[in-house]
């Protein structure tokens, strides 16, 4: 900390008086004593403690972190990963040195930082790489895009979020985590929809990303995707296979599966498979998407690319020929994530 106050040039003593202000130091009224001397640096009663000196310290970590931020008053883009003691970094340790609004215009956090969120008022872009903690609503006015991705979301849990995105919001993204314990409710896309439809005029692109894997004997069945048709904005589309096929008799021939859900003014669509089963009802949903496009072509008439990773589709030529003469590309991609991978197909 000292290091930090001579960058800062500010007086440790004359910090401390004023984060005693803080509530929260209050509540830690065990730590108190000990948190002022690490936090002074004239701690000297090593001998006293039950564990290692390390590991008092880490009480330190909200402290050295408010300075880091001070210490870079253009900051707008900050990415940490799962380190909880930084979710609690006291408003009281920003307003001690001065600081009263942070210029942050994209964050990528593990945890989000509840004290803080008060000085983010102009963050622009959201990724919330969140750890197990039920999901509290932000405020954030100026949000554009949010992205969840590497947890499990319930449906109240992404009921809360998206009732606190600003009516604005331009960008939605959701990848689940790699792996599911049973007991998780899954948020279905109905109902992921259902509570994006307040984005129905501004939503340019969303990405629900799907692909999971359950522990044990139990299996998470998707409801089908609903119409997007009343998303108007929405240009770019990520969809994984298991909310538009899964393995229960089809509401829809699979000629109309695409066709039926794709919104109006729909450019890039991105399919990424779940399981290879369903690779032929995918070839002729793509079939059918062509030959809807030739017959009404004012109908998703911009859209012009398709990604999809399964290759027995994207190399067929039929299927290939069939949406070049409509004017879609049809390309292979592949879309890793860090907690799902390939090698299970």
């Amino acid at each position: 900390m000292r290091h930090a106050a001579d960058a800062f040039q500010v007086d440790l003593a004359e910090i401390w008086k004023k984060r005693e202000m803080d509530d929260r130091q209050h509540s830690w009224h065990i730590f108190s004593e000990l948190h002022r001397q690490l936090f002074l640096g004239h701690f000297d009663g090593v001998d006293q403690l039950d564990g290692d000196l390390d590991s008092y310290c880490g009480h330190l970590a909200p402290d050295l972190f408010a300075v880091l931020l001070a210490l870079l008053p253009n900051l707008k883009h900050l990415a940490f990963g799962k380190v909880e003691i930084f979710a609690y970094v006291p408003e009281t340790a920003m307003s001690a040195l001065g600081v009263s609004k942070l210029p942050l215009r994209t964050l990528k956090t593990g945890f989000m930082p509840k004290d803080l969120s008060g000085l983010m008022q102009d963050l622009e872009n959201l990724t919330l790489d969140y750890s197990g903690y039920q999901l509290e609503k932000f405020d954030f006015p100026r949000l554009k895009s949010v992205c969840l991705r590497g947890f499990c979301v319930n449906p109240q849990d992404f009921g809360r979020i998206v009732e606190s995105c600003p009516d604005s919001l331009s960008s939605f993204a959701y990848e689940t985590s790699g792996v599911r314990r049973s007991d998780i409710r899954v948020v279905q896309p109905f109902n992921a929809v259902a509570q994006l439809s307040k984005f129905h005029g501004t939503l340019k692109s969303l990405r629900l990303d799907l692909r999971f894997m359950t522990l044990g004997f139990y299996r998470v069945r998707m409801d089908t995707l609903p119409s997007l048709e009343y998303f108007t904005a929405l240009e770019t589309l990520f969809l994984t296979t298991n909310t538009i096929y899964h393995g229960r008799e089809p509401e829809l021939v699979d000629e109309h599966s695409l066709v039926n859900i794709l919104p109006p003014n729909i450019v890039s669509l991105t399919l990424a498979k779940t399981t290879l089963r369903m690779t032929q009802r995918l070839r002729r949903g793509l079939l059918g998407l062509a030959e809807y496009r030739q017959r009404i072509p004012e109908r998703v008439c911009q859209l012009k690319l398709v990604q999809c990773d399964t290759e027995e589709v994207c190399f067929d030529s039929h299927v290939k020929e069939a949406l070049g003469e409509v004017g879609i590309d049809l390309e292979y991609e592949e879309f890793p994530r860090q907690d799902f991978s390939y090698y299970y197909f």
